[in-house]
């Protein structure tokens, strides 16, 4: 071989180096080609993710109608990466389950954690007749109420040194006592909120957490009962769940809610009744 030859063949490498290197590590640091504006000229934009978190098994995700993953028993999320910054819009599938959907913003080289709330398409609800039960579900009542604080503005319901849900009428206000605590649906960017407020226009009379959970409330008023959302990132999802009719009666009689055994009880006047959110095993 010629060194003419031999000059060429490095001069090729190394072009081929400089051209080809910068770009595999910007692809390796998440970035890749969204399109080719011309020969010479190259637009990179950076990729994000999405991680759909605690769906149990069986359930599939889609992302813009098109399926990209499927939960199993082993791992109970999905996690969706190299997806170009803008809107997206989620669906999570779940056989007995209502869809459920939101338009999700992605960010540039961030992974957006997402918590569907998951509802029975057909939702029930059982009255408790059993004395015994009726005795160990009053304890739980008591107790939670025991630990309320009622102030000026309204009534601690939860304050368990981490967060605080308190009751201002047709209001409900969390706060984060700590930081490190906030979840992510409290941050943009690098800025943070320590507290949320939640209306659903209606006299709020008692929260619950739903399945024990950060990602959720059971909220009663005089007519109904809602589960919401907390994450409010492209709009929080609001569900009303029951009707005082639902109840055959013209309104709940001094309604509470409460988390018993990984259930969710209503009181209602002298009555108690189980509220099944999940579909019932038949």
């Amino acid at each position: 071989m010629s060194k003419k030859r031999r000059m060429i063949m490095l001069s090729t490498l190394i072009l081929i180096f400089f051209v080809v290197g910068p770009v595999l590590l910007l692809m390796a640091s998440g970035y890749s080609f969204k399109e080719i504006i011309s020969l010479t000229k190259v637009n990179l934009q950076g990729t994000g993710g999405i991680y759909v978190s605690d769906i149990g098994t069986d359930t599939t995700v889609f992302l813009d109608n098109k399926e990209v993953g499927r939960s199993s028993f082993l791992d109970r999320s999905v996690l969706v990466q190299q997806l170009s910054p803008k809107i997206h819009t989620l669906k999570v599938q779940k056989p007995g389950f209502r869809e459920w959907t939101k338009k999700v913003s992605v960010l540039p080289k961030k992974v957006t954690e997402i918590n569907p709330v998951l509802i029975a398409e057909k939702v029930s609800f059982e009255k408790i007749n059993d004395k015994n039960s009726i005795k160990s579900i009053t304890e739980a009542f008591s107790k939670k109420t025991e630990e309320a604080i009622s102030t000026s503005s309204g009534k601690i319901v939860f304050d368990n040194g981490g967060i605080e849900v308190k009751i201002f009428s047709e209001l409900v206000k969390l706060k984060w006592s700590d930081m490190d605590e906030v979840p992510q649906f409290m941050c943009f960017y690098e800025r943070c909120d320590d507290f949320l407020n939640i209306s659903i226009t209606e006299s709020v009379k008692d929260v619950e957490w739903f399945k024990n959970s950060f990602y959720a409330l059971v909220i009663v008023s005089n007519d109904r009962v809602y589960l919401v959302e907390l994450d409010s990132r492209e709009g929080r999802i609001t569900t009303p769940v029951f009707t005082a009719a639902d109840f055959k009666v013209i309104t709940f009689n001094k309604p509470q809610v409460v988390s018993w055994k990984g259930k969710i009880y209503l009181k209602s006047g002298n009555n108690f009744y189980l509220l099944n959110f999940d579909p019932i095993s038949v």
